[in-house]
Parts: C-alpha cells; structure tokens; sequence
C-alpha cells in the first residue's frame, strides 16, 4: 500500500453488476469510506464483499484521482420458493436473503 497521499482519498464509489441488490449495500459490505486513500490494498475490500451471500465475485478497481470502482458478480437465482414471500434460489440450492 502507498502512503496516504493528499488529494488521493476516496471521494467517489462507482458500483456496477448489481441487480439484486441495492449498491449502498454493496458499499456497506465493501468497508469502502470516503475519506480513506484509493492506494488501500483492494484485497481487503474484495475479501470483505465476497462473504456476503448474494456476492459470488468481486472486484475493486481504482480511476484516479479519487474514484473507485466496485464491480460484482451476483450469485444468480435460478427459481423461487413460495414462503411468505418469493425467495430466490441458486442452482445448488441455496437460498439468497434478498428483499
């Protein structure tokens, strides 16, 4: 990781890949802030957004000076169980907590 630099801090979060869910989550999941440098080791904020359940994959690239890019892979539902409301399920069966 570079040093802090000034006028290298997040100012920007694009997110991209998103349809089941809401790209503020993603960015909540990222642990991305603004404020923090762009040189961060992206390892981290990849990691952090592939445990969440309905991210198979991430990835984290940066456009200087300021701006990330966050783009996700989605686990992709293949059907939906009938339950109180419609859940949406993997081809391995597993069931993604989506709104």
């Amino acid at each position: 990781m570079l040093p802090a630099l000034p006028g290298f801090d997040v100012r920007r979060v694009e997110v991209t890949g998103t349809t089941l869910l809401d790209p503020q989550e993603v960015l909540r999941s990222s642990g991305i802030r603004k404020g923090q440098s762009v040189w961060e080791a992206v390892e981290h904020w990849e990691t952090a957004l592939e445990r969440h359940p309905v991210i198979e994959s991430a990835h984290v690239t940066r456009r200087l000076p300021g701006t990330l890019r966050v783009e996700v892979e989605e686990k992709r539902p293949v059907a939906y169980l009938t339950a109180d409301v419609l859940v949406p399920v993997t081809a391995s069966g597993e069931r993604l907590p989506v709104d």
